[in-house]
């Protein structure tokens, strides 16, 4: 083991219960809009804040079929979210302890990658 992993597994907590102060976020500006990119549809990048002042990105993206489909055809959170860049589906997260890395809006509905939720939320 090197010094670095001892810096490493110190830095991960293991009782993820006992650990959790409640944290909330806030949205810094306007999001940015990805142009390009290695998956088929549009997104959008949102720069967030928490109460200590750490900063995180986050991003919203929306496949190429969601995109395509009619509003009716999506769930009602998804067309919201993509009339408004995914605003509504990132102030969903803003009391997480630790917001998602990507939110996504797929014809199935909205998906979450990483991110920790605070207890009983």
């Amino acid at each position: 083991m090197t010094d670095l992993d001892g810096v490493l597994a110190s830095a991960v907590p293991t009782d993820y219960g006992a650990s959790f102060e409640p944290v909330s976020w806030t949205i810094l500006d306007a999001p940015g809009q990805i142009v390009g990119g290695p998956y088929d549809g549009i997104s959008w990048t949102w720069r967030l804040r928490d109460d200590a002042g750490c900063n995180r990105v986050l991003e919203f993206q929306v496949t190429g079929t969601a995109m395509g489909m009619a509003d009716v055809a999506l769930p009602q959170r998804g067309s919201l979210a993509r009339a408004c860049a995914g605003r509504s589906e990132v102030e969903r997260v803003l009391r997480w302890h630790t917001p998602p890395d990507r939110i996504e809006l797929g014809s199935l509905g909205i998906r979450t990658w990483g991110g920790a939720k605070q207890p009983n939320l």
